[in-house]
């Protein structure tokens, strides 16, 4: 969606391989998950992001449409395999139809497909275009429980972004361990007109009970609020980083 079939892709396993990947050059760029709309962020392409010199350069938002695949449409369903995020996002479907079937998850709808190929007795939760590419038999279409189901993604680079008028940044902070901390930075957004659309915390894994917080805000990170609103943040936080500035989806 975001680069047309022009590109040259390349598979990975994981958000930190796509990482690996792109911060060694080998690829241009790397598309990683950042939230499903029902199932919330996936927290390892947050984490990753704090630790990396690589910055957003897009988001893409889709809209998640799981089905059932399987490689003989009559037999038997012992075992469903899938992502964690597919799984949960079917979990009552699955209780409802298999619900003797063991549910297993894997890392990725794409290897769910590919242990289908191998094994007898088993299915796989996963988009219509895995059917097509490992040649299996789409039994049910459309069993997400909400049909509001979206994923975002963010595309990874080496480049910034020039301003489009349409843009969001992304920040990560941690703030000083006092009383009305969190809300003293808040203020900051605040006093610069600074619309912050999401906020969320991590822990550091650095310090017990200590915790990041990632915020999502309209506007590029050229914006004049937003230089006074970071160069604020800094005086006040511990730590700042900016993920990126990229065009809304």
């Amino acid at each position: 969606k975001n680069f047309g079939s022009s590109g040259y892709f390349i598979p990975a396993v994981s958000p930190r391989e796509v990482l690996v990947e792109v911060e060694s050059g080998r690829v241009d760029f790397g598309v990683v998950p950042v939230e499903n709309s029902n199932e919330g962020s996936v927290n390892m392409t947050l984490d990753m992001l704090v630790d990396t010199e690589l910055k957003i350069c897009a988001e893409i938002s889709l809209k998640i449409e799981q089905c059932f695949l399987v490689k003989d449409s009559k037999s038997k369903i012992l075992r469903i395999y899938s992502h964690e995020h597919a799984l949960a996002q079917c979990r009552n479907w699955t209780l409802r139809n298999y619900p003797g079937a063991e549910v297993i998850p894997v890392s990725s709808t794409a290897a769910a497909a590919k242990k289908v190929v191998k094994e007898d007795f088993a299915a796989a939760i996963a988009g219509e275009a895995a059917a097509k590419i490992y040649d299996l038999y789409v039994l049910h279409k459309g069993i997400q429980d909400s049909r509001e189901n979206f994923t975002r993604f963010f595309v990874i680079g080496k480049i910034l972004t020039k301003v489009s008028g349409k843009d969001k940044t992304s920040l990560v902070f941690t703030v000083k361990d006092k009383v009305g901390a969190l809300y003293n930075i808040l203020g900051i957004f605040n006093r610069n007109n600074v619309n912050l659309v999401k906020i969320e915390s991590r822990p550091t894994k650095k310090k017990a009970w200590e915790y990041m917080f990632f915020v999502d805000l309209k506007g590029h990170i050229e914006d004049g609020n937003i230089v006074k609103t970071i160069e604020s943040l800094k005086r006040s936080c511990v730590f700042v980083k900016s993920l990126g500035s990229y065009q809304k989806a």
